[in-house]
């Protein structure tokens, strides 16, 4: 008898340790890990986020991965800059997040090419045409030119946005 109320009141702890422990991880998750989804695009691609509510902040965990425009209030326009994964928290008003995206940005493999000269790698892009790109790997000379290419890429763009010619 004494032993049967001994592994009763063990069982009873064990019960409400467990208890305890479920209660304590519920409450230490926010509402915003539990609803943060993934989101896949990729490099150069544009995807689109519709919001219930208009957010006050945008935030992007890591900039040089991904870009974030917004649209008529409740539409965000995201953009993959490089491969890697970041964050996107969109808050309202009042600094209450209403949304949260885990943001992973890739190369679309298909139609990626890479060739070896000796040592040497280079990354093409074939869709139906080749053109040079960059992956991490390739050769120092290839990576410099394709780095001048896109900060001409980007200048450009800049340089249209200020002009004001750039299509809204």
């Amino acid at each position: 008898m004494v032993h049967d109320a001994a592994r009763e009141l063990h069982l009873r702890s064990r019960a409400y340790s467990a208890f305890a422990l479920l209660v304590l991880s519920v409450s230490a998750a926010s509402p915003a890990d539990i609803e943060a989804t993934q989101f896949d695009i990729a490099v150069d691609k544009a995807k689109v986020i519709h919001l219930d509510q208009p957010p006050r902040s945008v935030i992007i965990g890591n900039p040089s991965i991904a870009d974030v425009t917004l649209e008529n209030g409740r539409i965000l326009i995201v953009t993959g800059k490089a491969a890697g994964e970041t964050n996107l928290i969109a808050l309202d008003a009042e600094g209450r997040e209403i949304a949260a995206r885990i943001l992973r940005v890739g190369v679309n493999s298909g139609g990626i090419v890479t060739v070896y000269n000796g040592r040497k790698r280079e990354t093409l892009y074939c869709a139906p045409l080749c053109e040079s790109i960059f992956s991490a790997g390739d050769d120092a000379d290839h990576a410099a030119a394709r780095a001048a290419a896109t900060a001409r890429k980007l200048d450009a763009g800049r340089r249209a946005a200020a002009s004001g010619s750039a299509e809204r």
